[in-house]
């Protein structure tokens, strides 16, 4: 072998010795990351973000994060109420695993979604009552008047959030974008919800994704409407 030949094949195993050894520093850090910094950073984050997004108090107990697995777990979730005393939701595990196609994506993509002891909590006010239902009282007097169902029993409404000082935020839907009870139905059920006592305000909005469909009316609507 030339001097010139020994030469370049000890430049090689030189330079492929650092290369593994870049990797292997890599891997110990991503390691470190991922178990110990991570899941402090998931933890606060999550919090941060809901209190800024529903102005509630959302408490975790612990975020376990596998990097190598590419997997998430949060332990002990808990959404309070407004008044930040009484918890409305919560669940006891959310595991999370992505593909590692999201590498190539460059953006999350779900594998697995596993969830256990899911619970919503909602104040009871009196013998099989509980706090949505005078305002799912006033949401059933609403009718499209082209359809001889409320708009309660047809699904269209999707969401109905009470906040401080009974403060209601809902967020609904029409049939189509193209109803002709489009501009009357939202001011409708403003007014219906707003009569209930105790309400202080109400804000509605009308909302398409996810857009309508018969799927979400329920066995009372597809009665009346004959649509067994």
């Amino acid at each position: 072998m030339s001097a010139f030949n020994f030469v370049v094949k000890a430049a090689r195993l030189r330079w492929l010795r650092r290369a593994v050894l870049a990797l292997c520093v890599l891997l110990v850090l991503f390691g470190l990351f991922g178990y110990l910094a991570l899941p402090g950073i998931i933890k606060s984050q999550a919090e941060q973000a809901v209190a800024t997004a529903l102005h509630r108090k959302l408490t975790i107990e612990r975020v376990e994060v596998r990097p190598f697995a590419l997997a998430v777990a949060i332990h002990g979730a808990r959404l309070y109420e407004a008044d930040g005393q009484r918890v409305f939701a919560s669940f006891q595990d959310l595991s999370v695993r992505v593909s590692t196609s999201s590498l190539i994506h460059l953006a999350p993509v779900v594998k697995e979604v596993h969830l256990s002891g899911p619970m919503v909590h909602l104040a009871r006010t009196g013998p099989n009552h509980y706090s949505t239902d005078d305002i799912v009282a006033a949401l059933k007097t609403v009718y499209d008047p082209e359809i001889p169902a409320d708009i309660y029993e047809l699904g269209l409404i999707y969401k109905i959030e009470i906040g401080d000082e009974r403060g209601v935020a809902i967020e609904m839907s029409l049939t189509s974008p193209n109803c002709p009870a489009a501009q009357d139905l939202p001011i409708m059920v403003e007014n219906a919800v707003s009569s209930v006592p105790g309400v202080k305000e109400t804000k509605v909005a009308v909302v398409w994704d996810p857009p309508w469909d018969p799927s979400r009316m329920s066995d009372e609507a597809r009665l009346v409407l004959n649509m067994w």
